[in-house]
């Protein structure tokens, strides 16, 4: 018999343990003193490639299985703490398909799905995805923005939809609700824009870029710019996002004076 040393390692991986036990096994027949067991033919280099084969696979099943079921419960984690989120968030294909949405688009966007997942039409957040995802696909842009009104609600808000890696060709659009009636205050900060400012900080959170925004106020970029950097000194923020958080949480600025 051979050696223990051979297939007993007690530090070696499970499908290489009974591998060596099998080399072992085939190295005793080969060189068995039995005349019956002389006369039958030695393993060949295909059948201990075979053996190697079956060995390993009950090994590298077994760290798939595991690998996936970790997979699953973070995704689990995920998809429970997305659930408990004030904010309605989802998450889409580039197709439209919905791979997951939180309760709160369901309860209060009411967010409807078909057999194919993909949301019923007629919901104002529906039709501000489909038409993200349509650009997307389309046009290649990452980002997507519209000011939505629910028509059954008159809630308003911002629905902002994000592509995100383009292995995945997914997107999450995360749905931001507007302040109403008295809680739509200005701005704190609004009364020291000048006019032009806050026309420029309006179409800033309406997600407009430079150039949309000198075609729309009819001068040029650098003038935007030029405004747009006194618009962050007066509001004490220093990126355009950091200033469309300030108007999204103060609730929608009313019309420039």
């Amino acid at each position: 018999m051979a050696p223990a040393r051979h297939w007993a390692g007690k530090d070696m991986p499970i499908p290489w343990r009974l591998l060596s036990w099998w080399e072992a096994c085939c190295t005793a027949r080969s060189i068995s003193p039995d005349p019956a067991a002389s006369s039958q033919p030695s393993f060949s280099a295909r059948d201990l490639v075979s053996a190697r084969m079956v060995s390993e696979q009950p090994g590298l099943a077994t760290e798939r299985a595991i690998r996936f079921e970790a997979t699953g419960q973070r995704a689990t984690a995920l998809e429970h703490a997305l659930d408990r989120m004030d904010q309605a968030v989802v998450v889409t294909d580039l197709d439209g398909q919905v791979v997951f949405h939180n309760r709160v688009a369901r309860r209060n966007w009411h967010l409807e799905l078909n057999a194919d997942n993909r949301p019923l039409p007629g919901g104002a957040v529906s039709e501000s995805i489909a038409a993200a995802m349509s650009e997307f696909r389309d046009d290649g842009k990452r980002v997507f923005i519209r000011n939505i009104q629910d028509p059954a609600t008159r809630r308003r808000a911002i629905v902002k939809s994000y592509r995100l890696s383009e292995k995945e060709r997914t997107a999450v659009t995360p749905v931001f609700l507007c302040a109403d009636g008295e809680a739509a205050h200005q701005l704190p900060v609004w009364e020291v824009l000048t006019r032009r400012e806050q026309e420029i900080a309006q179409m800033i959170s309406e997600g407009l870029t430079t150039r949309q925004i000198a075609a729309r106020a009819f001068i040029s970029e650098n003038t935007v710019k030029q405004h747009l950097k006194r618009v962050f000194a007066k509001t004490d923020v220093s990126t355009r996002a950091e200033l469309v958080q300030l108007i999204w949480t103060s609730g929608r600025a009313s019309e420039p004076r």
